[in-house]
């Protein structure tokens, strides 16, 4: 069955898989509410499962920050695409810190103003309830599906009764991390202002340290992850959380632009020499509270310029001007290509190695791929990732001396101490592989489930809660199926 799933890529499985079957009692015209950020690692996943909503005739309205990328994905879904505030220039980070001036009465500090998003959501949350609940009460949907640091979807779903489903596109975060990480957020005054607005005015109870771990972890609720069992830390309540795999229909129309730079990895692969594929993803280094990530990409360059049989493909973000890697005067190591976006996904299927900051997206797609990793964790549950490369022999971590505090710096990371962490892979590459082949086989077997019955379930899901929050009842059961 795993030799099958191989074979078949996402628009043939589709296919044969949705002319064949129907929704359980679906009637057209139910709509499924989508709530998120800006974040790409946070938007892939739910883009793939709002695609498969709408392959199976269900309306979907997708909230977001506005982009012109993202515009164009939701429109190549299918997908009704909404600005927050019906503002295409409203941007989260912005709005956070005027919500704290002025509807809050409280000063700023260096993270809200510097774009963190956890810090963000709470101010961000009062200053949309009252556009959220206008909005679901007109568009009454089936079902809420909101990211897991969107707390306004969670929030405005539950005051109105509606079905809610939390996409959890990180390592989940248990209550000691949640302590331990966010807890610094119940004693700063714009948040303990929020929370008592969020009383005051909505009746709503709302603890800080979920501000970026907004799971539906009340009896009968759902959460999704965007992973597999094997690759998470003990969920804090194991009854609530069911795991997804890797969500991978969200590149739409995004690679046609590289086909000259595929070609030309194709050429050399053909020649015999290993890819190796650098990326520290979409955030580090291109946020403004981040780090200076240009000292690491030197090191890069300065670590594999000698080593020929290597050809590294170096992804430096949007925000990072390639010339400042070389001061705009040498010329590049000729086993080099540099540039600031590159399509990750089929480098990553391509690559001998994938040196990577390990945000869950591009974790995932090694785990699906089977592509060895070298994990170069900055913060957060990338800490987590790497410490499961390392637990389960999927390749090798160059941990932070920070850990499990956000990194300071990267120094750490030196062009000797790269190279010694990519010969120790190379050293055990045979039994990574082999491990990777496992966890690889897991991924399609959960693929299989998401494809087919995913939406299936959770509009079962949707009804069962539907009919237990319009009767009080607490706890419920659902006759879906155990992938589910």
């Amino acid at each position: 069955m795993v030799n099958n799933l191989r074979n078949h890529s996402y628009a043939i499985f589709l296919g044969l898989i949705f002319s064949a079957w129907n929704i359980r009692n679906l009637s057209f015209g139910e709509t499924v509410v989508f709530f998120n950020t800006h974040h790409k690692g946070h938007l892939a996943p739910t883009l793939g499962l709002a695609k498969l909503f709408v392959l199976n005739g269900i309306e979907v309205v997708f909230y977001a920050p506005y982009s012109v990328k993202l515009k164009q994905q939701l429109i190549n879904i299918g997908a009704s695409y909404k600005h927050y505030l019906n503002d295409t220039e409203w941007q989260i980070k912005q709005f956070a810190v005027n919500v704290t001036e002025n509807l809050l009465r409280q000063p700023t500090d260096p993270l809200l103003r510097g774009g963190l998003l956890f810090v963000q959501v709470l101010p961000t949350t009062v200053g949309l309830m009252d556009f959220v609940l206008s909005e679901l009460q007109r568009i009454r949907p089936m079902l809420v599906i909101y990211d897991s640091a969107s707390a306004w979807g969670k929030l405005g779903a539950r005051a109105l009764d509606i079905p809610a489903v939390s996409s959890c596109s990180s390592a989940l975060i248990g209550l000691e991390e949640k302590e331990s990480v966010f807890g610094f957020l119940r004693n700063q005054q714009y948040t303990i202002e929020a929370a008592n607005l969020l009383m005051s005015r909505y009746g709503i109870q709302y603890d800080a340290i979920d501000s970026y771990a907004n799971y539906e972890d009340d009896p009968g609720g759902i959460t999704i992850v965007w992973s597999l069992p094997i690759l998470q830390p003990p969920p804090p309540h194991s009854s609530f959380v069911r795991y997804f795999g890797a969500s991978l229909l969200s590149d739409i129309g995004d690679s046609n632009s590289f086909d000259s730079l595929l070609s030309v990895i194709n050429e050399i692969l053909s020649k015999g020499r290993k890819l190796v594929y650098v990326s520290l993803g979409t955030v580090v280094g291109q946020e403004a509270w981040s780090l200076n990530i240009i000292p690491f990409f030197k090191n890069v360059i300065q670590a594999f310029q000698e080593h020929p049989e290597y050809f590294v493909v170096l992804a430096v973000g949007e925000r990072t001007p390639i010339s400042i890697l070389n001061e705009g005067t040498q010329p590049f190591p000729s086993n080099f290509v540099i540039q600031q976006v590159v399509p990750q996904k089929q480098l990553v299927k391509l690559s001998y190695i994938f040196i990577s900051h390990v945000g869950n997206n591009g974790f995932n797609e090694a785990l699906y791929f089977g592509t060895p990793i070298l994990a170069v964790p900055i913060f957060g549950d990338q800490n987590i990732n790497a410490a499961t490369v390392e637990r389960l022999g999927l390749g090798v971590a160059i941990f932070s001396p920070f850990a499990p505090s956000p990194a300071e710096n990267i120094d750490h990371i030196t062009a000797s101490v790269l190279m010694d962490a990519v010969d120790a892979l190379v050293s055990k590459y045979a039994t990574v592989k082999q491990n990777l082949n496992e966890i690889s086989e897991e991924f399609l077997l959960k693929e299989k489930y998401f494809s087919q019955l995913a939406v299936s379930d959770l509009v079962q899901y949707a009804k069962v809660r539907a009919t237990a929050l319009s009767s009080g009842i607490v706890t419920i059961g659902t006759e879906i199926h155990n992938e589910l």
